[in-house]
């Protein structure tokens, strides 16, 4: 269990990161309760489940040491919802309410979201 909070901001990161900008070359990745919905078959994960998976587990030592290696010696940028938790929430927004029974998340009730989805999303610490 103490790895999913670990998963969960590994995945709300590409959504933030890989938000098709780059061209026909990246789709834009988007983490939804409904992820049957969105376009090109880009819908990754649960967002809800993700946000409580992330609450439940806050970074450790350990992730932000990684973090920042992975920083240094790769990608040359950090993952925000490791340094900053509350980002999570303040970009990706609340969660949907379970349908009960293994049904899932009620699609039909828009998400309670900050986020807002342009062609051109800013990163949250700008």
């Amino acid at each position: 269990a103490d790895a999913r909070g670990d998963v969960a901001r590994a995945i709300l990161y590409m959504d933030l990161r890989y938000d098709g900008d780059e061209g026909s070359t990246t789709l834009d990745l988007v983490v939804s309760d409904c992820p049957e919905t969105v376009p090109q078959g880009a819908g990754m994960g649960y967002l809800s489940q993700l946000l409580q998976w992330h609450l439940e587990d806050p970074p450790d030592d350990g992730e932000k040491e990684r973090n920042g290696k992975v920083c240094a010696d790769w990608q040359g940028n950090r993952n925000p919802f490791i340094d900053y938790p509350e980002l999570a929430s303040a970009y990706h927004g609340g969660s949907r309410p379970l349908l009960g029974d293994g049904l899932g998340y009620d699609c039909s009730i828009p998400p309670n979201k900050n986020k807002k989805r342009t062609t051109t999303r800013r990163h949250p610490l700008s």
